[in-house]
């Protein structure tokens, strides 16, 4: 149907340090007549370590379809600072195409842009869990486009 939710929830335990970590996530999105969606999510994280580092995060998404075959993405993503500082969240503006070759082959093209608040050194993820590719530096922004393919089988 047109109509997307999920939920996720975390919770972990480093055994090093004993910090606890927890994080829930609520997403939905909605599809108009297989042309135009919208999508929103918030996330809030609770690092349970000396600090107590809390914050919230936001997204909203928007895509369209060009045509059957194409279909153009926005995405706009927001971290509050934690708790207890200042100048520690950033934002993402994410731009995306997509292209369908076949029933099971399409390419893509993604653009991001994350800047930085003056303590914050949010980076991209290579692989969408945290895993960084490029870490931010402190205030820094950081620029990255990505092209491939995506092939189903």
């Amino acid at each position: 149907g047109p109509l997307y939710a999920a939920f996720g929830l975390e919770r972990t335990k480093d055994n090093t340090s004993n910090d606890d970590l927890s994080a829930y996530r609520i997403a939905t999105r909605y599809t108009f007549a297989k042309v135009f969606s919208l999508g929103a999510l918030f996330e809030n994280m609770d690092k349970g370590d000396a600090n107590q580092l809390t914050r919230n995060a936001y997204m909203v998404n928007a895509g369209i379809n060009l045509s059957q075959s194409t279909q153009i993405k926005l995405e706009y993503i927001q971290a509050e600072d934690y708790d207890q500082s200042t100048e520690t969240g950033a934002y993402s503006i994410v731009l995306g195409l997509n292209q369908k070759l076949g029933k099971t082959t399409s390419i893509y093209l993604v653009g991001v842009s994350t800047t930085n608040d003056d303590f914050a050194s949010y980076g991209i993820s290579q692989d969408g869990v945290g895993d960084p590719a490029r870490a931010g530096t402190p205030g820094g922004d950081v620029v990255a486009f990505s092209i491939g393919v995506d092939q189903k089988f």
